[in-house]
């Protein structure tokens, strides 16, 4: 019976993802959205773009494929072991990234240039 319960123990913990710095992870994008401030319409962005990103120590660094190009976020915080969000900012910009395995979502508002200008970004990535 121990025997049993140990193995059982193995098989189900040993999926359960960490989520930690160093880990890069590969996306799809499954919902790109933006707000048209002038026209006041819902503007739907392709959905097959692919990107990858990186949790260093101190930022979130993302590659050129994503929706801004040469783009890093500070103040990353671990919010539970597989999950963690970042937010940065300026007076130009307020971005949030949550991140839980699979599911990625990013929103990005934009004051610069104006019109103000709001895109969001649903994903599913994966580790390797």
């Amino acid at each position: 019976m121990k025997k049993l319960l140990a193995i059982l123990s193995i098989v189900l913990f040993a999926n359960q993802a960490s989520a930690d710095v160093g880990d890069v992870y590969y996306c799809t994008a499954d919902k790109v959205l933006g707000y048209d401030t002038k026209a006041k319409q819902v503007i739907n962005y392709s959905n097959n773009m692919k990107f990858k990103f990186r949790w260093e120590k101190d930022k979130i660094v993302f590659d050129d494929d994503f929706i801004i190009r040469n783009y890093s976020m500070s103040y990353v915080s671990k919010v539970m072991d597989d999950m963690f969000s970042a937010i940065d900012r300026d007076q130009y910009f307020a971005d949030f990234l949550t991140f839980k395995e699979p599911e990625f979502q990013f929103v990005t508002f934009m004051n610069n240039p104006a019109p103000m200008e709001s895109k969001m970004l649903f994903a599913s990535c994966s580790k390797f």
